[in-house]
């Protein structure tokens, strides 16, 4: 049976519109198109960020995270990553995570 998880990235990013609408439409729909296990991808702001911490939290669901894991460490998460430095994300800091407990499923 596949884990339920998470990716877990901190990063930096532009503020402006061209760059929202590239991440939150091509980007965004190719991650889920390319990650195995992604489903959703859900965007937050960190509000009061201390100095030289991230300022943007991006959570990949996934409902394989050894499969979404193992495509992250290859040539297609390699591919996906140098895009989103391209057009300005840095300062990258990811983590994995699995599902242990989720008041929100029965």
């Amino acid at each position: 049976m596949a884990l339920r998880g998470f990716i877990l990235l901190f990063y930096d990013a532009p503020d402006d519109p061209e760059f929202q609408a590239w991440l939150h439409g091509p980007h965004f729909d190719e991650v889920i198109a390319k990650m195995p296990g992604v489903g959703r991808i859900t965007r937050l702001e960190i509000l009061s960020p201390e100095p030289g911490e991230r300022r943007y939290l991006a959570l990949l669901h996934s409902d394989d995270i050894e499969a979404t894991v193992a495509f992250r460490k290859g040539p297609g998460g390699a591919e996906l990553r140098e895009d989103a430095i391209v057009h300005g994300v840095r300062n990258r800091h990811d983590f994995a995570a699995r599902v242990i407990y989720d008041t929100g499923q029965g």
